[in-house]
């Protein structure tokens, strides 16, 4: 038995469902954004202002309302995806855009016909948003750092480590028990890996790089007992390995001095392949294609000098050649698709700058939690602040409000949106927001509100700013689940998600 929502009820609850998501994350938005106080059952209780926490914790006694609520927090976890900020902003966004997309349907506007007006504004508003772009400068990465974590000292070190390693993926996270917090710098090439050989060891070992599949010791004896005479340890990266093989080498492991350690190659496919090259560039070794049949042979060996084992990376020493890079930051140039320019810089990166790692301290679980999430959020900050960067304080949105033409109904519900995170920024400041953008429209938007200093700035000379990409980012997935969303006349419910009844005061 399924249960159908539909017609005046369905749009309710939407809105019901909505304004309970937004209502607990907008808060927190801007300077002077208040903090949500999280209850969850996997660990102790935390406070924090990440938009993107807070959207995973928002849920419903109510099987509908939830319903509504997994597909509305897609806009804000998809940004996050994306950029790793403006969580809040999308969320924001989103409930204006629903309350007037509504007020249009309400007044006989086709939904459909919203829905494809909606989706072909964003071009335009791109168009406007690259328009008001300016180039990031060294000073305007600190203060995206120290904004995006809200807190100077954290956007600082923040700040200080990207400027060495130039990569997100160059940097690691790690909680610790102490108080004070601490970065260390590695040489090497990084790799994830899901179970290490052991924790905080390190050690020199052969190296062999295998282009395909593993199911027993016997098909390497021709190297490994060479390497078992001279007592020497062995590193293995291939793409799988049979549990026969796994056995052995534990077996092996247990009678020699010396040790073999398994590991199957991160990513897949072509990727995977591309970091055999990496690391076959890297550590002089030879892949051996086995998938393709070739022979194994002494040759294939690589040999690293240092291997370090942390809780879950393991970091090999060695050296590029010059060529090597060049032809990697060639390909960076000419790569069109952004998920495989990341995938190139992050290959860059490892074989260049190595690897930062940040031991987060605090004085309880609480606090480190809470400045992790911080650091995070400056990290995907700075990454996505190399395309560029806006007037901050929603200022770059109520700018193109202004300087486009809402031609269509569906154009019209997106520029009434537009001001909402300017603000929300202001009345979580406890300020008016009226005559406050009075001021400013009549500078002919020359003129910024610093909330934090409470006084007006020239936005030639303001240090506020938004990272271009999270706006763009956090605008087109607000439109994107707010024109689904409108479009939507029926909710089917199965009847084992109906875990409580329908309260009509929500």
């Amino acid at each position: 038995m399924k249960k159908i929502v539909t017609g005046e009820e369905l749009k309710k609850r939407m809105m019901d469902a909505i304004h309970m998501l937004c209502s607990a994350a907008k808060i927190t938005l801007g300077p002077k954004g208040s903090n949500v106080l999280i209850s969850s059952e996997e660990c102790s209780p935390y406070i924090t202002n990440d938009g993107v926490t807070i959207a995973r914790n928002i849920q419903s006694e109510d099987a509908v309302m939830n319903a509504i609520l997994e597909v509305a927090k897609e806009a804000s976890l998809k940004t996050n995806e994306l950029v790793g900020d403006g969580t809040t902003t999308t969320l924001v966004l989103l409930e204006k855009m629903m309350e007037e997309g509504y007020a249009a349907i309400h007044s006989s506007y086709n939904e459909l016909t919203l829905r494809k007006e909606m989706e072909q504004a964003i071009p335009i508003l791109e168009e406007k948003l690259i328009s008001e772009k300016e180039e990031t400068t060294m000073e305007d990465y600190l203060r995206v750092a120290s904004v995006s974590a809200n807190d100077e000292g954290i956007g600082k070190l923040i700040f200080d480590v990207f400027q060495k390693v130039q990569n997100k993926n160059a940097i690691r996270l790690i909680e610790t028990h102490n108080e004070e917090t601490k970065v260390e710098f590695y040489s090497g090439y990084s790799l994830d890996v899901s179970s290490p050989y052991s924790t905080d060891e390190s050690f020199s070992s052969y190296l062999l790089l295998v282009d395909g599949d593993l199911d027993s010791l016997e098909e390497i004896s021709l190297i490994l007992n060479p390497i078992w005479k001279e007592k020497k340890n062995l590193v293995v990266l291939a793409s799988s390995f049979s549990m026969e093989m796994k056995e052995e080498c534990t077996a092996y492991n247990f009678e020699q001095d010396s040790h073999i350690v398994l590991l199957e190659t991160p990513e897949y496919a072509n990727r995977s392949l591309q970091i055999l090259k990496d690391l076959e560039n890297f550590t002089k070794a030879t892949i051996w294609e086995k998938r393709l049949g070739s022979e194994l042979s002494w040759e294939h060996l690589g040999f690293c000098k240092q291997v370090d084992w942390k809780k879950n990376w393991v970091l090999f020493s060695g050296s590029s050649t010059s060529e090597y890079l060049e032809k990697l930051q060639k390909e960076i140039q000419e790569c069109e698709s952004a998920y495989e320019q990341e995938f190139l810089e992050e290959r860059y990166a490892k074989l260049t700058v190595g690897l930062a790692m940040i031991l987060v301290g605090g004085l309880s679980s609480v606090s480190i939690r809470e400045k992790k999430m911080r650091m995070e959020d400056a990290i995907c900050a700075l990454e996505s602040a190399k395309k560029g960067v806006l007037v901050g304080g929603g200022l770059s949105l109520l700018k193109i409000q202004k300087k486009i033409q809402a031609d269509t109904m569906g154009m019209k519900v997106i520029l009434s949106s537009l001001d909402a995170p300017f603000k929300q920024i202001l009345e979580n400041a406890g300020l008016e927001w009226e005559p406050i953008l009075k001021e400013i429209q009549k500078s002919q938007y020359n003129t910024i509100y610093n909330v934090s200093l409470a006084t007006y700035e020239n936005i030639s000379k303001t240090d506020i700013k938004d990272v271009y990409e999270v706006v763009l980012t956090s605008l087109k997935n607000a439109i994107s689940i707010a024109s689904m969303l409108l479009t939507t006349r029926y909710l089917v419910l199965n009847e084992q998600e109906q875990n409580s009844t329908y309260d009509e005061t929500l």
